[in-house]
């Protein structure tokens, strides 16, 4: 393993000449800048659906951010941006999630946070002031990358971008016809989607094509798949 990364499992890619790993905790470091980059936390979704009675078993914040500090801690990261989808809904945001989140903030007081607004941020109220928060609109230049939260054509054209909003997954079949769904780092041609970080999330069912390749998280460690999918 890489003495630039002690995350057990991860992956060491290359994109745009850069050295990068894909971490089985569904997120992308970036060594050079000790950058840590995350998508679709969507913190507060269990405590969005209970509050539309729906029942949901507690302690899923608590595993994300306990993720997240195993993490930061591994990888002696710098700096923490969000690839948008933070906050899933203003409902979920209860007097017990809200105080887990500034707590977490307060024990990572020298940790610099930002957030490429995904569509569900955009509704939260306060979402600067919750964690001390840099907010950034998408596409934000972090050369040689660009950070988004949608996938999308026009960003593409302005440098390899970086970003999440699908949940990717793909279904893998076994030789006795066994299939399981897992979650994935989707890379294309000019762009790589990551996995939803948060635990509570569900997933899209991705059909790449030629060219593209797949990184599947099986087992605490990411894998390339192979070019039957």
């Amino acid at each position: 393993m890489s003495d630039k990364c002690t995350v057990p499992g991860a992956l060491d890619i290359t994109l745009c000449e850069e050295e990068l790993f894909l971490l089985p905790q569904k997120g992308i470091y970036w060594p050079k800048h000790s950058t840590l980059f995350l998508a679709d936390a969507h913190f507060g979704k269990a405590g969005t659906f209970r509050s539309h009675k729906i029942a949901i078993p507690s302690g899923i914040t608590e595993t994300d951010l306990s993720k997240l500090d195993f993490l930061i801690e591994q990888l002696s990261a710098k700096k923490l941006i969000f690839l948008g989808d933070f906050i899933h809904a203003q409902s979920g945001m209860t007097k017990r999630i809200t105080e887990q989140l500034l707590q977490w903030s307060k024990n990572h007081s020298t940790l610099s946070v930002s957030l490429v607004k995904g569509n569900h941020d955009r509704s939260i109220k306060g979402i600067a002031e919750l964690l001390q928060i840099e907010l950034l609109n998408e596409p934000y230049s972090m050369a040689p990358f660009i950070l988004c939260h949608h996938p999308d054509v026009a960003h593409v054209a302005k440098g390899f971008v970086l970003c999440g909003h699908l949940h990717p997954a793909v279904k893998l079949f076994g030789q006795a016809r066994q299939k399981v769904r897992l979650p994935c780092f989707y890379i294309q041609q000019k762009q790589a989607i990551l996995p939803a970080f948060g635990s509570f999330t569900g997933c899209m069912e991705i059909q790449p094509s030629l060219g593209e390749q797949v990184f599947v998280i099986a087992d605490n460690e990411v894998i390339r798949a192979s070019a039957q999918i």
